[in-house]
């Protein structure tokens, strides 16, 4: 493919695509992470100054939120990084999504 084509094609795909609606979806989707991240840090908190133990449920939801993050940002910009980055958070989220069934029993 020569300069023009790939400039069409891409004009193309583009069109469909609104700049603001496209920044206002990045800005709600952030804005929502670090609502859940304060959300789990303020029931953490209350849990631990009403003498519970260590609940590592909360934690899991944040690492879970930063794996898929990172996946979908790997699996986007074929970034190898990223993808690594996603497969630690998403091991850290499984490993404490099984403390947190086990500490239930």
């Amino acid at each position: 493919m020569n300069k023009d084509e790939i400039l069409e094609k891409s004009r193309i795909e583009n069109s469909k695509k609104d700049p603001y609606e496209m920044e206002i979806d990045l800005k709600s989707s952030n804005l929502g992470m670090v609502c859940s991240i304060v959300l789990c840090l303020v029931l953490f908190l209350v849990q631990r100054i009403a003498g519970g133990v260590f609940n590592y449920g909360f934690w899991s939801i944040i690492m879970a939120e930063n794996a898929g993050a990172f996946i979908y940002k790997g699996i986007k910009l074929h970034n190898r990084s990223n993808m690594i980055m996603g497969a630690v958070w998403c091991f850290c989220a499984l490993a404490g999504a099984v403390a947190f069934v086990c500490s239930m029993f």
